[in-house]
């Protein structure tokens, strides 16, 4: 009977499901229009883990903060995908220029620092 290696197995998961998620993301800018900049930012944290595994793969040699991290940062992404998209678009195109961008106070939670940022565009 082989041996599972369930380190190995939920690392390649990450790696492919990472891979498969910008390819995705790309061809929704590319082919439907999608916004890029909030997709393009969205996506970092999978090209990070994309790069990681690939790595790990190719050394053969995994990691379970890799995993766990992997499990916990792309559920959370996903979960506040659409949130997140949205109000990192209205942060980069306000409706005019004296808007300033409204962040939901979840975005506020994984980036804290968007809360001392000033808005106000004056000249």
């Amino acid at each position: 009977m082989p041996k599972w290696n369930l380190k190995g197995l939920i690392s390649k998961i990450i790696l492919f499901y990472s891979f498969f998620y910008l390819v995705m993301k790309i061809i929704a800018i590319v082919f439907q229009g999608a916004w890029a900049i909030p997709n393009l930012i969205i996506a970092l944290p999978f090209v990070v883990f994309a790069g990681i595994g690939w790595v790990m793969l190719k050394r053969e040699q995994y990691s379970w903060v890799y995993v766990i991290a992997g499990v916990v940062i792309i559920s959370v992404v996903r979960y506040y995908e659409m949130e997140w998209v949205v109000d990192i678009h209205s942060y980069f195109n306000p409706i005019n220029e004296f808007d300033s961008p409204k962040v939901s106070s979840n975005l506020q939670m994984i980036f804290p620092f968007i809360y001392f940022v000033n808005f106000s565009r004056s000249n």
